[in-house]
């Protein structure tokens, strides 16, 4: 809980230099959703000038190696892929209306 926090903290404070239409990557070396996807909901649920997009590289690429999930997450299991466990999610600050 005191990661996810901190953790959220940061995404707030980095969220302040994304100009409309800019990308701002959340990336951390976890697999706990408590520090991924649940600080994501909440950095959301509170910017809703910010919405998920697909990673800037290669989605098709990325969807059929099966790391990104439902919410076009970039997520790696070390039981899965044979890697570190990762976590991106892909945000950008909508245009002014």
């Amino acid at each position: 809980a005191r990661l996810a926090a901190l953790e959220l903290a940061i995404l707030e404070q980095a969220s302040t230099a994304v100009r409309p239409g800019g990308l701002l990557v959340y990336a951390t070396c976890s697999s706990e959703p408590d520090e991924n996807s649940e600080v994501v909901a909440r950095f959301l649920a509170a910017h809703p000038d910010f919405q998920r997009t697909e990673p800037p590289a290669a989605p098709r690429a990325l969807a059929m190696a099966g790391v990104l999930d439902a919410s076009r997450d970039l997520v790696t299991r070390p039981f899965a892929h044979d890697l570190d466990a990762f976590y991106a999610a892909f945000l950008v600050r909508q245009q002014a209306a």
